[in-house]
């Protein structure tokens, strides 16, 4: 385990057997923002793909009473700045009936992302949430259903994914115009990604990213835990993940994601490709399912 930090955290802990439930969710800013309680108390959380293991903000931290712990980790998520990963244990983190207890995750200042989505975050559900179930994401419907392993909803284009830093990486392929060569990039599945898709460093170091980067017009792309990150703006002619092939999608360019600079991750697919359809996540089984409402052939 590197000292930089696994995109937000890692670990992971058992989670219970359970019958399959629907509960609803308010999208906020793109992102799935649900009500669990930790400790006993009520909190507004969100569903994070994308984080490797339980957050808490600090306030909430505080508040809970809880004792940070000392690490050298640092967050790998968007901006500039750095911020620490304190260790915390959660007595008890339930999502009406998913329980999980014993939690070991981290405690971080989230005022950054709260503040640029307008919303108060006090916890960011990841691994553990996701774990030992199949999490299936409507935003149609803004529902959130969980299904025990052994009973997964149907998926008409399974997509495999490696659990890297303990979160989904798939492999896809992205060409910058219809007549450039596909190129292999590794991507997280990222629900916290809720503005754009991403692309990082090393394909920012490809001729087609020096030639996107440089002809493109430099602004605000996201604002991550280290604050805000700059980039460019492209449209792609054509991604390939899967059996499933999606045309004209616009990724922002950036070197300003820390965790896209780590081995095996170029960047990240966000909200913006499944908006107003359906994702479901097999993490048992290591597979992802994305049923978008656009065209993909």
């Amino acid at each position: 385990m590197s000292r930089r930090g696994l995109f937000l955290s890692i670990l992971a802990v058992p989670g219970l057997a359970m019958a399959q439930q629907t509960l609803p969710f308010h999208l906020h800013d793109n992102l799935v923002s649900v009500q669990a309680t930790i400790n006993g108390k009520t909190v507004n959380a969100v569903l994070d793909s994308g984080s490797g293991a339980m957050i808490v903000s600090k306030s909430l931290a505080t508040e809970l009473g809880l004792q940070l712990g000392h690490s050298p980790l640092q967050a790998s998520g968007g901006g500039t700045g750095n911020q620490s990963l304190f260790p915390v244990k959660l007595k008890n983190v339930e999502f009406d009936a998913l329980a999980l207890h014993d939690v070991p995750g981290y405690a971080i200042d989230l005022g950054s992302i709260s503040s640029s989505s307008g919303l108060r975050i006090d916890a960011l559900l990841g691994y553990p949430f996701f774990e030992n179930h199949v999490v299936r994401v409507n935003y149609a419907e803004s529902t959130v259903s969980i299904y025990p392993e052994n009973d997964p909803p149907g998926c008409p284009n399974p997509i495999s994914f490696e659990l890297i830093h303990n979160v989904p990486v798939v492999t896809a392929t992205v060409k910058s115009q219809a007549t450039s060569a596909p190129e292999t990039v590794h991507l997280v599945i990222d629900l916290g990604s809720r503005n754009h898709n991403y692309l990082g460093t090393a394909f920012l170091q490809s001729n087609a990213g020096k030639a996107l980067y440089t002809n493109g017009h430099k602004q605000a792309v996201g604002e991550g835990t280290g604050g805000r990150a700059m980039g460019v703006v492209s449209e792609f002619a054509e991604l390939s993940v899967g059996t499933q092939h999606f045309h004209n999608v616009k990724f922002a360019l950036t070197e300003q994601v820390k965790a896209f600079n780590l081995e095996q991750v170029d960047g990240s697919l966000g909200v913006p490709l499944w908006a107003g359809g359906i994702i479901t996540f097999n993490y048992p089984k290591q597979q992802i399912c994305i049923q978008a409402p656009r065209k993909s052939s």
